[in-house]
């Protein structure tokens, strides 16, 4: 089971992000660590990955709807 934890903290200004690195399989036959579940979407957003392999390719189409000009707010509805 993926641990993925968000905590906005320090009036707004600050956030912890924690994220576990263990693959699974379906049927719990086959587990390893894996690379972090936490990637930067843009230099001041970061997004935390759960579920399939598919990831990276939501990652690479989302980076290419955001074009790095983006407001928080709008990479947010774009994820």
């Amino acid at each position: 089971m993926t641990q993925l934890v968000g905590v906005i903290c320090e009036n707004r200004e600050e956030v912890i992000l924690i994220s576990d690195r263990m693959v699974t399989t379906a049927d719990g036959s086959l587990a390893f660590e894996h690379e972090p579940k936490v990637e930067f979407i843009v230099p001041s957003a970061l997004v935390l990955m759960a579920g399939s392999i598919h990831e990276p390719e939501l990652i690479t189409d989302a980076r290419s709807a955001i074009k790095g000009k983006t407001p928080l707010r709008e990479i947010a509805d774009i994820l």
